[in-house]
């Protein structure tokens, strides 16, 4: 986005060259991949339970 550039100008940086002190670092923006269906590390799947079934007071 513009701010972004707009910081990074103001600190020295120079459209397209490279990033770091050698500027030999990358010049494209790293790509995000995403999976769908997934879920955490860890996670258990559960059944779903009615609260107002199962809790009634």
């Amino acid at each position: 986005n513009e701010k972004g550039l707009d910081l990074l100008i103001r600190h020295g940086y120079q459209p397209f060259t490279g990033l770091g002190k050698h500027e030999n670092g990358i010049l494209e923006p790293v790509t995000l991949t995403g999976q769908r269906g997934t879920q955490a590390l860890g996670c258990q799947s559960y059944e779903k339970v009615d609260v107002k079934e199962e809790f009634k007071p």
